[in-house]
């Protein structure tokens, strides 16, 4: 004898009928597996109830004080114990119910708060003997869904259960009970409480009768269906919701999976395109690329394309996905466009278009010669004072902070000349995010060498070699680099003043001309000439 055996034995020893109930006795009589087990116990008091648990050492756990719930783990399995109970509607809400729990009202008033007469049956857990006080034997046989009593219409949800069970099980609804379902006010129900029973409909049954008797009671979740059941044989909820949004823009999505299954689905309009021959391939593989679609995902959008519309895609699969590897191994990744200068919204451009472009069919080397367009200090003679000039429109000449450094900064022309180079090439690699080729780079980060370095004669002439890219406002400027004077010769503080009036941030906002090669060097002959 089992463990819960000899439990409903002692119970039963107490002076209780102990009944399993619900959809447990349902399923058992129709074959099918049910892991839920529902036991109602009668004709003892809760606390008899609780002395056996704890005589058998249950871990008892109460589950809904006012339902009279509780739930335990008894040989591996989870069963709900509850006692008998009426239930009376005191308000407009679904959750508007008085509860009273009575384990002495008997077995066939207990029974009559059950929403269908198949869910109304109880077993004797002791003898077997099948308690039917609503015909649902006979419901069960003719393959009926039907409701218990008029007390069905206090719960609204039941419309939506109805539906369901009948898509479950391939049952029709009675008309007595369609009729009752057309007169209860379901506009109340929370989204949540009826997308239970859609889910239900999805993974447990046939969805296209659950819309379809919905649809005969005068509610119409969504319009267009067509191809539901074969959606639902092979995929999830989340994929089922999606193509139902699919075929009806009105049906609304709630979850960040089905809206991205919904963003995939709409790429089978680009499939009709391409199965009808107004689309090339490079260009269904632009809408592809163009959408950020996973590739894992190409044989599921084909597929669903290929239920709802009959038509085989075998062949266009394969040349697609084969077309769309091709086309990958051709792109630059992000860091060779970085190496070619582009950063930022730039970059996401870049990267946008150099994809179309590989769609098109150009190879690597292609791409990298297209988007080739940075100007290189290696393959120039300009120094790299003349290549900030040129890109960023850097001034050399800095008179106000010239007059400065006469007075307190370095006298050694080599040194003044080699960190101006230093700091030029820092504003470049600041803006470009690095380029190939300098002669040049700094050891540590740009953030870094601004806030440490402790020349206030080079943090003078950068911001006003920078004046243009940084709008700096000169007569400012100058007044600032007076009051700047008058610490002497200081240059801590004189460093710490000059970062707190132009700090790091402000260099964040400078602007790169972006000025193609030849332009470049164009504008650099003209100024040197």
């Amino acid at each position: 004898m089992t463990r819960l055996k000899e439990f409903l034995k002692a119970l039963s020893d107490k002076g209780a009928k102990t009944y399993y109930v619900g959809g447990y006795v349902r399923d058992m009589i129709l074959g099918k597996e049910n892991k839920d087990i529902d036991i109602e116990i009668h004709y003892i008091t809760e606390k008899e109830f609780l002395d056996t648990c704890k005589s058998f050492d249950l871990d008892i756990k109460l589950c809904g004080q006012a339902f009279g719930v509780y739930k335990a783990v008894i040989d591996g399995q989870d069963i709900d114990f509850s006692f008998p109970r009426t239930e009376k509607l005191i308000g407009t809400k679904h959750t508007d119910f008085e509860i009273a729990v009575d384990p002495f009202i008997g077995e066939e008033k207990a029974s009559m708060r059950r929403d269908f007469t198949i869910n109304a049956l109880m077993m004797d857990t002791q003898t077997g003997i099948i308690l039917d006080f609503h015909q649902g034997m006979e419901d069960l046989e003719d393959k009926i869904i039907r409701h218990t009593s008029d007390k069905f219409s206090e719960d609204a949800l039941r419309v939506y259960r109805a539906a369901q069970f009948a898509s479950r099980f391939g049952f029709t609804v009675a008309p007595e009970t369609l009729e009752l379902c057309k007169k209860i006010d379901v506009t109340h129900l929370p989204q949540e409480r009826i997308q239970e029973e859609t889910y239900k409909a999805f993974t447990k049954g046939t969805p296209s009768i659950y819309f379809d008797i919905l649809k005969s009671i005068g509610i119409e979740l969504v319009k267009e269906y067509r191809s539901i059941d074969k959606i639902a044989k092979k995929y999830d909820v989340e994929m089922c919701m999606a193509y139902l949004a699919k075929c009806d823009s009105s049906f609304e999505l709630t979850t960040h999976k089905s809206k991205k299954y919904l963003e995939l689905l709409h790429f089978m309009s680009d499939i009709q395109e391409y199965i009808c021959g107004d689309y090339l391939v490079h260009e269904l593989a632009k809408s592809w690329v163009s959408r950020k679609l996973d590739d894992s995902m190409i044989s599921v959008v084909f597929d669903i394309f290929s239920l709802d519309t009959g038509i085989e895609t075998e062949k266009e699969q394969l040349e697609f996905t084969q077309f769309i590897k091709s086309v990958k191994e051709q792109y630059l990744t992000s860091k060779e466009l970085m190496e070619l200068g582009y950063i930022g919204q730039e970059l996401g451009k870049a990267l946008k278009e150099m994809k179309a472009l590989a769609c098109e069919g150009l190879t690597h080397e292609q791409l990298r010669e297209k988007f080739r367009k940075w100007f290189y200090m290696d393959n120039s003679n300009l120094t790299t004072i003349q290549f900030a000039q040129a890109l960023f429109g850097l001034e050399p000449e800095t008179p106000i902070a010239h007059e400065f450094d006469i007075t307190f900064g370095q006298t050694d022309d080599r040194w003044w000349s080699c960190q101006r180079e230093h700091f030029a090439m820092w504003a470049i690699t600041q803006n470009t995010n690095g380029v190939k080729g300098y002669k040049h780079k700094p050891n540590t980060s740009a953030m870094m060498m601004y806030n440490r370095i402790g020349a206030p004669e080079l943090l003078l002439w950068l911001i006003e070699a920078l004046h243009n890219s940084l709008k700096l406002d000169t007569t400012e400027f100058k007044e600032f680099v007076i009051e700047l004077s008058k610490l002497g010769r200081s240059p801590k503080k004189q460093c710490k003043m000059i970062r707190d009036k132009y700090p790091y941030r402000r260099y964040k906002t400078m602007k790169c001309h972006c000025i193609p090669v030849e332009e470049l060097l164009v504008k650099h002959r003209e100024k040197v000439e």
